[in-house]
């Protein structure tokens, strides 16, 4: 049975594209009056960048089904992982710093694959919206996973 989990989203996705069309919004207002085609050229970037935000943390979503997670992004590959190869997986919170935020939600979970599978000694950090739900579904797949909820703010 396959579940699906889009991901979350933080205080600085919701913020930044309104706060970026507010500081565009006296130029725009001032060449629409003055020259109407000037307001839309500059009107047209401006909700292109509010559309393309919105579309790449929302067009994102987290699949489980039979052995592996899927991760789908809206514009980037497609990309898949073992829920075999999981040996850890850490509960993050990146507290509310927008340095370290991403775009996405900033509690996280920090996955650790063996070593042999993926060749990194940094995990993969997955922001689903439902974080203890998408645990839930990886521990149908793999009981064997360790589940450690008492991380730090800001520590991977």
């Amino acid at each position: 049975m396959d579940k699906s989990f889009i991901m979350g989203w933080s205080k600085a996705t919701r913020i930044m594209p309104i706060a970026g069309a507010l500081m565009l919004s006296p130029i725009i207002a001032v060449s629409f009056t003055a020259i109407p085609l000037l307001g839309l050229g500059l009107l047209a970037p401006v909700v292109f960048m509010i559309w393309l935000q919105y579309m790449t943390i929302r067009g994102g979503k987290y699949i489980v089904t039979g052995n592996e997670i899927i991760v789908k992004m809206f514009w980037t590959k497609t990309r898949r992982f073992s829920i075999d190869k999981i040996q850890k997986i850490d509960y993050i919170d990146l507290g509310t710093d927008w340095g370290r935020c991403p775009p996405n939600t900033r509690l996280q979970l920090a996955v650790y694959f063996e070593r042999k599978y993926v060749k990194s000694v940094e995990p993969f950090r997955f922001g689903p919206s439902d974080r203890d739900g998408f645990v839930e579904a990886l521990l149908e797949h793999n009981p064997g996973i360790i589940v450690d909820k008492k991380k730090e703010v800001g520590s991977v």
